[in-house]
């Protein structure tokens, strides 16, 4: 903020920061900046309930355009004045306008080059994850770092049952958490989360049902649920949380998205992997005691054999196993015929 000499700078004075708008009578305010207009003229000929906090600092007059970031309303800049005799000219107005302009063009660069980041951080993150536990705590922890997000949970959907289990979250209220950390199928909530399309809902637009009105009571005023697909089936949910949007622009809805089809990705190959251990599994504890003698030569060794096997040439599992192939070849497979 930039004051004449002699008027005291307003920056942290907590009645122009972190105040409800819509509550404190700037609903008008809120619905013209985002749609991308401005606010200007004489504070007398405001509304009556935007004037009362204007008149405590002797503000006569303002001028206020947004500030827009990727078609989003981010921030406003504006000018006021302690004197109805000093006019907001053509020229003042259009300076103002191409000032929010270029401040709007350079956020959302901004933006696009953290979203990025945010989705590199979470590759990353998948990389280095070999669980879905492990997995899904680091996504959160780098999704609940970027701005705007004050909280997040990750719910994941049990196959056999559909029900929902909160896995991991962050910030989230506790009394939310004992409402929704495990989501049965059949109810309200379960068809929130499940509809299998990313939903943003404004908490303060309408009255939110009950899990979500929580949220509302503890300063939120955007709840974000994005799904996660693995192999074509809803697989988890992804929950974000925020104090400070009203809704998400379009390029942040993508990007999450994008993150939810990464996270969706390394699911079913986590899943696959899963499989495929529990496979082998089952196969070696078949093998192991079955009474046929069983192994599996790979290139010059043995990389398995049953007690069953080792037996009928007279050796142990564990010296077969070590075998050099020259011992191997004149020893045991010279014998076997195929």
């Amino acid at each position: 903020q930039w004051t004449a000499p002699g008027t005291e700078n307003q920056l942290k004075n907590p009645n122009f920061n972190e105040f409800p708008q819509r509550a404190s009578g700037y609903g008008r305010w809120v619905d013209l900046f985002s749609s991308g207009r401005a606010v200007y003229g004489l504070v007398r000929e405001l509304p009556e309930c935007e004037r009362p906090l204007l008149e405590q600092f002797d503000i006569k007059a303002l001028a206020a355009f947004p500030i827009m970031a990727g078609g989003v309303w981010w921030g406003a800049i504006g000018y006021d004045v302690d004197s109805e005799n000093r006019p907001f000219t053509a020229t003042d107005l259009d300076s103002l306008a191409t000032t929010a302009e270029v401040l709007g063009a350079a956020v959302n660069r901004q933006q696009m080059e953290r979203l990025l980041r945010l989705q590199r951080d979470v590759a990353l993150d998948l990389a280095a994850s070999s669980t879905v536990g492990d997995a899904m705590g680091m996504v959160l922890d780098t999704m609940a770092g970027f701005d705007s997000v004050d909280a997040a949970g990750i719910y994941v959907v049990e196959e056999a049952t559909e029900v929902l289990r909160l896995m991991v979250h962050q910030g989230v209220p506790a009394e939310f958490v004992k409402l929704l950390s495990v989501v049965e199928p059949g109810t309200f909530e379960h068809s929130l989360l499940t509809t299998g399309m990313s939903r943003q809902i404004s908490l303060q637009s309408a009255a939110p049902p009950p899990p979500l009105s929580v949220l509302l009571e503890y300063g939120f005023t955007l709840a974000v649920f994005l799904p996660v697909r693995a192999e074509g089936r809803l697989a988890a949910v992804m929950a974000l949380h925020s104090k400070s949007l009203d809704t998400i622009p379009k390029v942040l809805q993508d990007s999450f998205d994008i993150i939810g089809s990464q996270v969706g990705d390394h699911l079913a190959r986590l899943r696959a992997e899963d499989a495929v251990r529990t496979s082998e599994g089952k196969f070696r504890s078949l093998a192991e005691q079955s009474i046929i003698g069983i192994a599996v030569f790979r290139d010059t060794r043995f990389v398995f054999a049953n007690e069953a096997f080792a037996r009928i040439f007279g050796y142990e599992v564990e010296t077969l196993l070590s075998m050099e192939p020259e011992v191997m070849q004149r020893h045991i497979l010279s014998l076997i015929h195929i």
